[in-house]
């Protein structure tokens, strides 16, 4: 009896952690960059907790290396606390101290904020074609554009609009997401700049 107790104990426990998992909606990393407060590249500096308990917030310094969102690179070389929650299941990001990430994420109140589902990655793991989005800028002048993706089987996808550019349900998302940004063309249209993932 006891053990038929303790089994279901440890059942509903990894049922209990599962639901409480973070769950990111999927988007393109140009959607991300375009709804994001901030946009940059930093050198992670020092971790801390704001208190004892798990949630409790983390805030990691940063020194900011280049800032792709704001004009003339407004925060480029400042020193900045952003704050994230203190572990994964609560959609918190890690960084490691002494390495190169990408960051994104909302500024309220001049409090800066990120998370997993933002896109954060360590710089050094983005292709040529990712860093060259940043850093060409190719994501910010894609912002008047939307980018609509059909994900359920049998969506009937939106023909592509001037405004908009589709990923449809068989194309390979992947390719789209490292490899494509919209942009607007010189006819006035948004399209996706590159043909590789058709």
């Amino acid at each position: 009896m006891r053990a038929a107790v303790l089994i279901l104990l440890v059942v509903l426990a990894s049922v209990y952690t599962y639901t409480e998992a973070c769950s990111c909606l999927r988007q393109h990393p140009q959607t991300k960059f375009c709804r994001s407060n901030f946009v940059i590249k930093a050198n992670i500096l020092k971790r801390r907790s704001t208190g004892p308990t798990q949630f409790d917030d983390v805030v990691y310094t940063v020194q900011i290396v280049q800032d792709y969102k704001n004009q003339r690179n407004f925060y480029t070389r400042q020193i900045q606390d952003i704050f994230t929650a203190s572990n994964s299941t609560a959609c918190g990001s890690y960084f490691e101290i002494g390495s190169e990430y990408l960051i994104l994420g909302s500024i309220h109140s001049g409090k800066w904020r990120t998370g997993l589902c933002n896109g954060n990655a360590l710089f050094s793991s983005l292709n040529s074609q990712e860093r060259d989005a940043y850093t060409f800028g190719y994501y910010k002048k894609g912002c008047s554009c939307e980018i609509e993706e059909c994900v359920d089987i049998g969506e009937n996808c939106p023909p592509p609009a001037s405004n908009t550019c589709v990923i449809k349900q068989n194309d390979d998302f992947q390719c789209f997401y490292r490899e494509n940004t919209c942009r607007r063309g010189p006819w006035g249209g948004c399209a996706w700049h590159s043909p590789a993932c058709h």
